[in-house]
């Protein structure tokens, strides 16, 4: 099945508490409750690549480039996305 979601490329998916969440190139962030059919929300965050996403424990965590990490305790459509990513860069 072909699910195109735009032109970003997409670097990881996962699947947790009901909702698929991938990322990507510059920051590309896309969710979906239930099934993985049909349109995701975009809600980008930030400009860094995202490489990988996981769910455990009730958190999300996506890491990037230059040690982009975000992370997330509520349910994704529960409050809005933007701003409620704690942005830290490891040195």
């Amino acid at each position: 099945m072909d699910n195109n979601q735009g032109g970003a490329y997409l670097y990881g998916v996962a699947y947790g508490n009901g909702y698929w969440v991938a990322v990507g190139y510059s920051g590309t962030l896309y969710y979906k409750a239930g099934t993985p059919d049909g349109t995701w929300i975009a809600n980008n965050q930030g400009s860094a690549n995202l490489y990988g996403v996981a769910y455990s424990n009730g958190y999300w965590v996506a890491v990037g480039s230059s040690g982009t990490l975000y992370h997330k305790t509520k349910t994704l459509p529960a409050i809005a996305l933007d701003g409620t990513y704690a942005y830290i860069r490891a040195k």
